[in-house]
């Protein structure tokens, strides 16, 4: 991308062929889950939100196919509920599916 004569940026882009989606890993969907759930309920702001996280995250750890299930919803959610309230439908899933103490 050039600025009059001198060039200001390069664009790349990368376009693989023939490549197959390879599955995620148990440590990237652990991954994904925590920040995805950090940032819906904002939990640098909000300690008891980042106990409710932490408690989540627990529970998910136990069970791997627990896990790859909330995070399959997770993306239905954030494709399909407004944004606005997507913190409350997820806590109502998570209480309703997950935590088996409540």
């Amino acid at each position: 991308i050039k600025s009059g004569r001198s060039v200001d940026s390069l664009s790349i882009k990368i376009i693989a062929k023939n490549t197959s989606e390879s599955e995620m890993t148990i440590d990237d969907i652990m991954y994904f889950l925590r920040s995805e759930f950090e940032s819906l309920y904002d939990t640098d702001k909000k300690p008891t939100n980042k106990k409710f996280v932490s408690k989540v995250m627990g529970e998910l750890i136990i069970d791997p196919e627990l896990m790859k299930h909330c995070y399959q919803k997770l993306l239905y959610v954030k494709a399909n509920i407004p944004k606005k309230e997507r913190a409350k439908y997820m806590r109502f899933i998570i209480n309703e599916e997950y935590l088996k103490n409540g």
